[in-house]
Parts: C-alpha cells; structure tokens; sequence
C-alpha cells in the first residue's frame, strides 16, 4: 500500500478483515481516472506483481470489481 500510495491517481486504500471470517481480506483502493485508465496502467506496476508472488501461497481467490459511487460524505 505505501508504494501504491506515491502514485500521481491514487486516493486511497483499506485492507479490511471481515470480523466473521477472520480468512477473508478485502483491499479497497479509490483511483482518480477511469477504469479503462486503471486497467491499461495498474495491472502491469511492478508493486502488483510483487504482491501477487508473495501472497501466492495464502490467497485463493483474488477478484478486482470496479464501483461507482453512490454517494459520498466526508
């Protein structure tokens, strides 16, 4: 996350653990740009490869979904 973080589009990111299911992790990331942006950029940094090699042996399922917000209060 601290490499992800020096990145010009990004906002913002939260590694959560579901309370009921201490094996699950939901990382959230808030990107400035359009998923066709993130999607032409992101997948191939070479922090993204490195996570992957090193949380190979413990994450099964790894799944990015893109949303688009609702509403937003800060």
């Amino acid at each position: 996350m601290k490499t992800m973080a020096k990145e010009a589009t990004f906002v913002s990111a939260v590694l959560s653990e579901d309370e009921k299911s201490e094996d699950e992790l939901v990382l959230f990331e808030v990107w400035n740009g359009s998923k066709d942006e993130w999607l032409r950029e992101q997948p191939e940094k070479p922090y993204r490869a490195d996570y992957d090699n090193a949380t190979k042996d413990f994450i099964a399922d790894k799944e990015v979904r893109f949303l688009s917000p609702v509403a937003v209060q800060n």
